[in-house]
């Protein structure tokens, strides 16, 4: 299965259900710790008492390796969600998004640097921290939450409050989790016969 992994907290993928006639797909994913549900399956509504909890009717085209595979390549903030019921919601923040914002934070700002004679100077904070700037780029936030129809049952409306899960991942760990997600897709559309697939 594909995973994204951050330390023993994990985010797994799967296939569900494939709509040939316009290449839809059901998602499944599931939270864990350590080998265990990150969320007591006993609190979980009926259906998703196995710990899984799923993308029912995603109607567009492998769009969540779609996400995945523009924020390698753009490496742009961005967030894909579960039309139009968006029970489902991943955004990922990228420092190059961020960027900006956190070099407006370090105006009039200053910070001592020891250079290699030796000798402490105090210079602009952003030039300072440009020496861990290739730090930042490597890494993005991704935040998944999920609504409250989750625990509650109730898919005809919204509690108030989503669950969300926060994982720090470098863009090395996507780009080997979408190369996994994308063999899993096509050994899964093949594996499916006819009578399981729905036109």
């Amino acid at each position: 299965m594909a995973i994204l992994q951050a330390g023993n907290l994990e985010l797994e993928f799967r296939f569900e259900k494939y709509y040939p006639l316009n290449n839809w797909s059901d998602y499944s994913f599931e939270l864990r710790v350590g080998g265990q549900p990150l969320i007591n399956p006993a609190v979980n509504a009926e259906r998703y008492k196995d710990g899984r909890y799923t993308i029912w009717n995603n109607h567009e085209p492998d769009s969540i390796i779609v996400f995945f595979e523009n924020l390698l390549l753009k490496k742009e903030s961005a967030t894909w969600s579960l039309f139009p019921e968006d029970q489902i919601k991943i955004k990922a923040e990228t420092s190059q998004s961020k960027k900006a914002e956190r070099e407006k934070s370090w105006e009039g700002k200053t910070m001592h640097v020891k250079g290699e004679d030796g000798v402490t100077r105090e210079v602009p904070y952003a030039e300072g921290m440009n020496i861990f700037a290739g730090l930042f780029d490597n890494y993005f936030d991704l935040y998944i939450s999920f609504d409250s129809t989750f625990f509650t049952g109730d898919v005809n409306g919204f509690e108030g409050y989503d669950v969300c899960l926060h994982l720090k991942l470098s863009f090395q760990t996507l780009e080997q989790f979408i190369n996994e997600l994308k063999a899993e897709y096509e050994l899964f559309k093949l594996q499916m016969g006819p009578d399981e697939r729905w036109n």
